[in-house]
C-alpha cells in the first residue's frame, strides 16, 4: 500500500475510535464496549507509525 493511503486510513481509524470513546458516535452493535474503541484507535495509530516508517525508508 502506498503510505499516503496507510496515512490517511489510519487517521480516519484513530478519528472513528476516539468518537467513539468519546461518546460522539454511538453505535452499539458495532462498538458494545471501550475495549473494542480503544482497539480500533490504536489500529489507527498503527497504520499512521507504519506510514512513518516507510516514509523514513525512502
Amino acid at each position: 500500500m502506498s503510505r499516503k493511503i496507510l496515512f490517511w486510513f489510519g487517521l480516519v481509524l484513530f478519528a472513528i475510535g476516539h468518537f467513539f470513546l468519546m461518546g460522539l458516535a454511538e453505535f452499539n452493535h458495532l462498538v458494545s464496549n471501550q475495549l473494542t474503541a480503544y482497539i480500533i484507535a490504536a489500529a489507527g495509530l498503527s497504520f499512521i507509525a507504519v506510514s512513518n516508517l516507510l516514509k523514513q525508508n525512502n
